[in-house]
């Protein structure tokens, strides 16, 4: 896995995402912080985009500051890219990903949480589109480290070439008959799982996946 996308707001959730890009890449992969705004209805405003307006500029210092700390203390090779997105629509999302090979874009419960239309409108996108999406529970909830995923789905549906690539082990449902009857919560409590792999359910998006973000795990949709 090479190229990870991150959407931000630059909160302080944004660090632990980046930690566990850059585990998910194996400490040698890009990471892509992404940043996006609406298109102005203005003429006069349009003429002088910049990205800086839209973003918190001392939140973005303080989490650039705090990676370059934890990069120079764990000696990782990962490289860092930043990319700001005024107006999105399927096309765009899809020229994004093709553009930058993303193999998962990472969003943040403070993503996820978020209020601007924008934000949710990605979401939706992305959840509609073929790349995977990786919602993160709580910053105190994620771990820097995954290994072992439970993949829901009891038919046997095999991972993408880019996500067997994963640095960790993934156990599908329809291996385990032998736990069928027990909640999702004995389940993961049983297997030590520390991520669910769902497959991507057709028009449903991120925010609708309760029944499993409620376990305060990281959640991968393919």
């Amino acid at each position: 896995m090479k190229n990870i996308f991150i959407l931000t707001q630059f909160e302080a959730d944004t660090l632990q995402a980046m930690k566990l890009a850059a585990y998910m890449s194996e400490n040698k992969g890009n990471i892509i912080l992404v940043t996006c705004s609406e298109i102005s209805d203005s003429i006069t405003e349009l003429l002088f985009l910049s990205a800086k307006d839209h973003i918190d500029l001392n939140k973005r210092q303080d989490v650039l500051d705090k990676w370059s700390v934890y990069k120079a203390e764990t000696n990782i090779a990962t490289t860092l890219r930043e990319h700001h997105q005024f107006g999105i629509s399927r096309p765009v999302i899809q020229k994004l990903l093709e553009s930058f090979q993303v193999d998962v874009v990472i969003a943040p419960l403070s993503i996820q949480q978020s209020k601007q239309y924008i934000h949710k409108l990605f979401l939706k996108l992305l959840h509609n589109s073929n790349c995977p999406l990786l919602l993160l529970p709580e910053k105190d909830q994620t771990s820097e480290i995954i290994q072992r995923a439970l993949f829901l789905d009891a038919n046997g549906k095999s991972l993408a070439p880019s996500l067997q690539q994963l640095p960790f082990h993934v156990i599908h449902q329809s291996m385990i008959k032998e736990y069928e009857n027990q909640s999702l919560n004995v389940l993961v409590d049983q297997l030590r799982v520390d991520l669910i792999v769902q497959p991507k359910r057709s028009n449903e998006v991120a925010e609708k996946n309760a029944d499993v973000t409620n376990l305060g795990l990281p959640v991968l949709t393919i």
